[in-house]
């Protein structure tokens, strides 16, 4: 943009010195021109001292260095500009990128950082997706479609090609990961299936594996399993031969960070184990720099997240607070960061970025006394690391991705995919960025399987029938008639009207007047919630009761946000979880879950957030709270703090009992 700016500064008339300034024509719009950090404007032409008026002598000599002036100046402005450190590309154009630190986020007050990188708005409006979603392309080398598995690769003849038609026909996703290469540009691509096995790009002999609940990310190549009984596996390249890769045999995992010098496991405990060159006791300052101190969380706490990076660790606290150590050891954070509350966070090797748990997008320079809000980012839905080193991503809540970079070059090499991505959800999307130092040149890969969401909301029976067109009222907002308690028996209650939940375990099935107990198979169940502070309860859908307190069913989460547990609103207890708030605490709001058949989807305020189908081969956990979808009764539950519901209708099929 200021090389095109240039061009225009040298092919227009020249204005002569001696005339007034305001008739000279200016490089940029005045409010079109680039801003300094600090939001200071340029000054206009027409705001300039009056000059001397020169000799005839000197005018023709004059106008020409006036020229070679606005040309340097304009150059650089295009190097301060081009070079910034902290970029947002896929951002729309009129939106700002990045705005001041906000020493209180919930106050607006504002303290400047004195670093503050300058937002590069010619990469952003290159690389903003426009209104409508563009086809996938099916002409250019660099998009491959396999099924509804979609592929991009910045090099046309990249060796993954050949191994996504393993891919074709696979339709229950539960994650996608995608590497990048080392030693070369091909990288390596990671599926994992609803019911645990994973594919693979170098074959179902090498790393497909049974029974797994989880992708964790890593740098380069590597990556780790986990599975359903938390037991960790490491797949990172040249392990053999180099030992200090391998993690203690036996550990057990509920996320990991992969790395060629350095790895990071959160383990069940809540503690953080370690292994690699930067913790293996020798200091090579020109090949690793050994880590002063290994992360523990304080005495007697524990760890509920950590970042994917190998630069830096951020972990999280119960409190949803976060600690972060370099290889120098802890980091204190800024007075107006340490006590803010983290839905999701990252790390790179300047910066450390986040979702607040009010949706806002943050970033700080790590050193610098303070941070910032990213304009444009208020609502982000999920945070992930592109390659932990130097670039992370946003999803928004159409599933857009937005990049953010610490340094220049990046960008452009992203530009041609960004248009075509829309309606991407967190877990099946990945992309990664590498840079490889040897030949000097940046690639980039997307992995996406594009679920193609389905109407909000499947028809509801129109039709008369035996019951209602809007349903049936399950609840009559004045007594627990109909309905069975299991657990304390103070654990709910009739309150104005709704069903609270107290902080107590137990559980409310609805048992209805007939004295059988309902078996419900397809159905659309709606009813209003409203969560309190650091609350955790849950509905249970096909739930059967034993003679006992024992139940099994599935249970779909209702977990507020300022609870400790990751697993938010939405999710389905050990079948399919999500990690996103997509609704506030003490807020009321609809919750809607639909079964159909062996599928089950959950819609928050009409939002679908959640969709999963049972395999046909599913085996719930031997030890769990699951059963297949098969039938069963309707059911509240009270775990943690308080929870209300009122408005409690179930849709039944025509043809239903």
């Amino acid at each position: 943009e200021m090389r095109r700016d240039l061009d225009g500064i040298l092919t227009q008339p020249v204005v002569k010195v001696e005339e007034k300034a305001a008739a000279a024509p200016a490089a940029l719009p005045t409010q079109a021109r680039p801003q300094r950090p600090g939001n200071k404007s340029y000054r206009s032409p027409t705001s300039v001292a009056p000059m001397a008026q020169p000799s005839a002598k000197s005018s023709s000599s004059g106008w020409v260095w006036g020229i070679v002036g606005l040309a340097v100046l304009a150059i650089g402005g295009w190097l301060f500009f081009g070079t910034s450190r902290d970029r947002v590309v896929g951002q729309p154009p009129d939106s700002p990128h990045l705005t001041k630190a906000a020493t209180n986020p919930t106050s607006g007050t504002s303290a400047p950082s004195p670093a503050e990188p300058v937002a590069v708005r010619a990469a952003a409006a290159k690389s903003a997706p426009p209104v409508a979603l563009a086809k996938w392309p099916t002409d250019d080398p660099h998009f491959r479609q396999v099924g509804r598995f979609k592929f991009w690769h910045s090099e046309p003849d990249s060796s993954l090609i050949g191994s996504l038609d393993q891919l074709k026909d696979i339709e229950d996703v539960k994650q996608v990961y995608m590497g990048g290469g080392v030693k070369k540009a091909s990288g390596v691509w990671v599926v994992l299936r609803q019911n645990g096995e994973t594919i693979t790009s170098e074959g179902q002999e090498k790393r497909a594996r049974r029974n797994i609940a989880r992708i964790c990310p890593g740098s380069d190549e590597c990556f780790g399993l986990i599975d359903h009984e938390g037991r960790f596996e490491a797949f990172v390249p040249d392990a053999d031969r180099f030992p200090d890769r391998k993690p203690m045999p036996g550990l057990k995992a509920q996320d990991a960070f992969l790395g060629l010098d350095g790895s990071f496991v959160l383990t069940p405990q809540g503690g953080i184990t370690v292994w690699g060159k930067f913790f293996d006791g020798i200091n090579l300052p020109s090949k690793n720099l050994e880590w002063a101190e290994k992360p523990a969380p304080p005495e007697g706490r524990r760890f509920i997240a950590i970042s994917h990076a190998e630069s830096y660790l951020a972990c999280q606290l119960e409190d949803q607070t976060l600690r972060l150590w370099t290889s120098s050891g802890p980091v204190e954070l800024p007075q107006s960061m340490a006590a803010l509350k983290f839905r999701q966070f990252e790390t790179t090797r300047e910066f450390l970025r986040g979702i607040l748990d009010n949706g806002q997008a943050i970033a700080w320079k790590i050193g610098e006394p303070n941070f910032r809000t990213l304009g444009g980012l208020s609502q982000a839905d999920s945070l992930h690391a592109a390659n932990g080193r130097h670039a992370v991503y946003y999803l928004t809540s159409e599933g857009r991705p937005r990049f953010v970079f610490d340094g220049p070059g990046i960008a452009s090499v992203l530009d041609p995919v960004l248009p075509h991505i829309y309606g991407a959800r967190s877990d099946l999307i990945s992309v990664r960025v590498h840079w490889n130092g040897v030949i000097r040149k940046r690639f980039a890969w997307v992995l996406w399987f594009d679920s193609e969401p389905k109407p909000v909301a499947p028809p509801v029976p129109t039709a008369p029938s035996s019951h209602a067109a809007d349903g049936i009222s399950l609840f009559d907002g004045k007594s627990l008639d109909g309905w069975k308690l299991r657990g304390t028996p103070s654990a709910f209650k009739v309150d104005d009207g709704t069903i609270m939940s107290s902080n107590e375990g137990a559980s409310l099935f609805y048992v209805g007047t007939s004295g059988k107990i309902p078996q419900f198979h397809d159905f659309d169940l709606r009813m209003q919630v409203k969560m309190g502070d650091a609350s955790n309860s849950g509905v249970w859908i096909h739930a059967q009761l034993g003679e006992t307190r024992n139940v099994i069913g599935l249970e779909a989460d209702i977990v507020a946000k300022g609870h400790a547990r990751r697993q938010k609103t939405g999710s389905l207890y050990e079948a399919k979880h999500i990690y996103v708030s997509h609704v506030a605490d003490n807020t009321w709001f609809e919750y809607r879950i639909v079964v159909k058949g062996k599928e089950v989807v959950i819609y928050i305020d009409g939002r679908e957030v959640n969709r999963w189908e049972e395999p046909a081969d599913y085996q719930p956990p031997p030890k769990g709270l699951r059963q297949k979808l098969i039938s069963g009764t309707i059911g509240l539950q009270s775990i943690n703090g308080n929870v209300w519901f009122k408005d409690i209708r179930l849709v039944l099929p025509e043809d239903a009992d």
